[in-house]
């Protein structure tokens, strides 16, 4: 990516409708105070332009379209080394979870529901130019022996806590117990300490297989994303990292 300032860098916004190109370059430009917005008005139009050698620093592009649609254009900029990270995020009104799965699976950075708000595109933006800014919670290990479920509809699934920040978490699950699980579904996350358990809403973001083993089952490791929190359950959090996490041993320094 080229200036880290969002105002400094170029954005290329595409749909068919003119509406949404109008209603796209005054976010951009009034809220978000993006000078450099190139305006395309097919999928066509768009990878023309970058084939020939326009650098931009972030693609919005609507999912239908006639000719070459937004997912068409995602995948032949995913095929391009130069542009094999360049930010993508995708307009559609596909709401349905196989299209937002199609959508990750072939490279998307994110996508905006439509109908959408100024406020939508501007948090989506500022999460792909700036994703220092719209994440600052590090995770960290916590300790051993803090009893943690996962409760998604009447199943309730033993796991182990890997990880943990204000924003999401890591858990260690066996794979043979999690078969019911879908990416972007929300559940409850419950932490039992002695103190109090807390009761957290997240979205299931991945699963990946772990190579580790548990009398011969595999592991699998899923990451999730706090949402909904109200003020409480943020405090209540805040508390038990603080209170939990694994600190780093201090090195002792030899006197002189």
């Amino acid at each position: 990516m080229g200036p880290n300032n969002i105002q400094q860098m170029t954005v290329m916004a595409i749909d068919d409708a003119v509406q949404v190109r109008n209603f796209l370059l005054r976010i951009l430009s009034n809220d978000l105070g993006i000078s450099n917005v190139l305006l395309e008005d097919s999928g066509g139009s768009a990878l023309r332009h970058l084939n020939g050698g326009t650098k931009v620093d972030l693609v919005i592009s609507d999912w239908e379209m006639p000719g070459i649609s937004g997912f068409a254009l995602l995948t032949e900029i995913r095929k391009r080394e130069e542009m094999g990270s360049l930010p993508f995020l995708m307009m559609t009104s596909r709401a349905d979870r196989n299209s937002i799965i199609m959508a990750k699976e072939a490279g998307v950075s994110d996508y905006i529901i439509k109908p959408f708000t100024p406020a939508v595109v501007i948090q989506k933006v500022q999460g792909v130019l700036s994703p220092g800014t719209h994440r600052k919670d590090k995770r960290v290990s916590i300790r051993d022996n803090i009893m943690t479920e996962v409760s998604s509809g009447q199943q309730k699934i033993p796991v182990e806590l890997i990880n943990i920040s204000a924003g999401g978490c890591q858990v260690l699950t066996k794979a043979t117990a999690n078969q019911n699980w879908k990416i972007y579904d929300q559940m409850t996350i419950s932490i039992a300490t002695p103190e109090e358990t807390l009761n957290l809403t997240a979205q299931l973001l991945r699963m990946e297989g772990s190579q580790e083993q548990a009398a011969g089952d595999l592991l699998v490791k899923a990451a999730f994303r706090f949402v909904k929190l109200e003020h409480n359950s943020t405090v209540n959090l805040k508390r038990f990292i603080e209170h939990y996490q694994i600190t780093q041993p201090t090195t002792a320094v030899a006197p002189h």
